[in-house]
């Protein structure tokens, strides 16, 4: 059952409370992002710091994977 099914057999007061969290879930996974991308605007396009984070995003991508596959 996907998710937007799993919604409609909500009651109403359900679906307002389950859209929040989504919401609320959905601003932390991204805010980080937005603040990844100002941070990275603040560096030379050669910076070394940019190229160490270009370098650990793969790593960090494998943890992120991991951490999520144990939870499941």
């Amino acid at each position: 059952m996907s998710v937007c099914s799993f919604i409609q057999l909500l009651e109403p007061i359900e679906k307002l409370l389950i859209t929040s969290y989504f919401n609320v879930i959905d601003d932390h996974l991204y805010m980080p992002l937005q603040r990844a991308y100002e941070a990275a605007a603040k560096h030379n396009y050669n910076s070394p710091v940019l190229s160490a984070v270009q370098n650990l995003l793969p790593v960090s991508t494998q943890t992120a994977k991991n951490i999520c596959q144990r939870v499941t």
